[in-house]
Formats: structure tokens, sequence, C-alpha cells
């Protein structure tokens, strides 16, 4: 016993609905590149910092962090917060 497709409930789209959906989408990702354009430099400093930042943050919580009472746990957030308030003070 074979079972047939179901019948397509709407019809194809015509030509002129596909070009004006793809007028609109591309309008849109024009205006969120325009829009997210100011974004791009701020993501790329935090990416850069987020790598360069990296081992320090892993010196933290596998050498500062992992004696004692703290073995336990993984403390990367604290590890994180130590590393900025290391750096921050390196800074001033």
């Amino acid at each position: 016993m074979t079972v047939s497709p179901p019948a397509m409930s709407s019809p194809p789209w015509t030509g002129r609905t596909k070009r004006v959906i793809a007028l609109i989408a591309a309008g849109g990702i024009l205006l969120a590149v325009f829009r997210l354009s100011e974004l791009v430099p701020v993501v790329a400093v935090a990416v850069i910092l987020s790598y360069l930042l990296t081992p320090l943050v892993n010196f933290f919580e596998n050498r500062v962090l992992s004696f004692g009472p703290l073995k336990q746990k993984s403390h990367r957030g604290f590890a994180v917060g130590l590393t900025y308030l290391v750096i921050l003070t390196a800074f001033i």
C-alpha cells in the first residue's frame, strides 16, 4: 500500500513575488548592516581582549584558586573578576 504525499496547500510563488521578497530581504540586510556598523569595532575589541586575557584567567583559576577549600569548585567567574581587578590596578 503506497501513501501519496499531501497536496500542496498554497500555490507556488510567481516571479514577481520572489523578486519583491528578495528586495525586501536585501533591504532588511542592508539596514541591519548600517545600523550595526557602530557595534563592529566594540565587538572586535571585546573579542581581542578576551583572547588576550584568557591565559591570565586560566592561571588564576588553576593556580591561585585551586587549593584549600576552593579546590572543590570551579571559580571561573571569580578568576575573571580577579583578572579585571589586576588589569585595572595595573593601569591605574
